[in-house]
């Protein structure tokens, strides 16, 4: 927490220097001061998204109530769509946001659901990183029942039978260097929602995690 806390303060000083800038500028305002601002606001937002993370995460034997907030589920996705897209361009891993009802929206801590489309989405790109034709897909929408989820799709090596049923355990990882967290804190933030988490998968065809959310926002605060 200590090195992050200082990156979302720069952020957020260059941000607003940013907007005095444009004001002065008027018309004048060069086009890539608007990318240069997104950049900014994505830093400052994404910080504090990963102090609220840290700080989940060394609390997570107390109880979390998330701060909620009516999000558009499609709107989230794209967010994700934008912070993620440029490291896995330089991969070369097609990253693409889709969604079967644009306006569908969940009562949910936007951060901490943002997190775990990022962990899902940095666990999928180890998976596809062998394949010709890396591809990952973040899909937003609703159930039948009128249930809101959200899934993050590869076409990776899949998870074996075996590793299926441990990949939830805190520190359990099948790769090298993974820390074994991000997904047994996903699975707690998606708890305090009382929503769940279903995994499809086929060993060398890719895998799905869904996550399942509430039609209302009520039931979370009976956790």
């Amino acid at each position: 927490m200590n090195p992050i806390a200082p990156v979302s303060s720069l952020a957020d000083t260059l941000k607003k220097r940013i907007e005095s800038i444009k004001e002065a500028l008027g018309d004048a305002v060069p086009p890539d001061m608007e990318d240069i601002e997104f950049a900014m606001e994505t830093i400052h937002r994404r910080s504090e998204g990963l102090l609220r993370f840290s700080d989940t995460y060394r609390s997570l034997s107390k109880t979390i109530v998330p701060e909620l907030q009516n999000t558009n589920l499609y709107d989230l996705i794209q967010s994700v769509h934008r912070l993620m897209f440029p490291s896995l361009q330089q991969k070369n891993i097609l990253l693409e946001a889709k969604t079967n009802n644009p306006i569908i929206t969940a009562c949910i801590g936007r951060n901490l659901i943002e997190q775990v489309l990022i962990n899902f989405i940095t666990n999928a790109t180890y998976a596809v990183r062998d394949k010709a034709e890396p591809h990952i897909i973040l899909f937003s929408g609703e159930t039948t029942e009128g249930n809101p989820y959200l899934t993050v799709a590869d076409n990776g090596c899949g998870i074996s039978p075996e590793n299926r049923d441990k990949i939830f355990i805190p520190f359990f990882s099948t790769r090298k260097n993974g820390s074994g967290i991000g997904l047994s804190l996903s699975r707690e933030i998606v708890k305090i929602h009382k929503g769940s988490i279903e995994i499809q998968s086929k060993e060398g065809e890719g895998s799905a995690f869904t996550v399942l959310l509430s039609v209302t926002g009520d039931q979370l605060l009976a956790v």
